[in-house]
């Protein structure tokens, strides 16, 4: 879970720098090499619900979403959203 708060916030924050595609599929790799050789794991393995060929691209991070929306009243749980119909109704209460 680590991994994907990591790389979650890392391609958050730089990824608005990047704004041409050249430099944005670079940057994917770049962040893939890091995941791998520090996690020792693959982006397609630990962010893999997020497609469903199994290859990874850079427009599928944009559906990892984390916060505390999810938590019953008064915990702070900051986690991973799974379930966007479920936030979405949380969202709306």
């Amino acid at each position: 879970m680590s991994e994907r708060k990591v790389t979650n916030h890392v391609i958050e924050i730089l990824s608005s720098l990047h704004v041409c595609a050249c430099s944005r599929e670079k940057f994917f790799s770049i962040v893939k090499d890091v995941c791998q050789s520090n996690y020792k794991q693959s982006m397609d393995k630990v962010l893999g619900h997020l497609t469903m060929t199994g290859n990874l691209k850079d427009d599928n991070i944009r559906s990892l979403f984390f916060g505390d929306y999810m938590a019953p009243e008064g915990e702070k749980i900051y986690d991973e959203v799974m379930d966007f119909k479920e936030l979405t109704h949380t969202m709306e209460q």
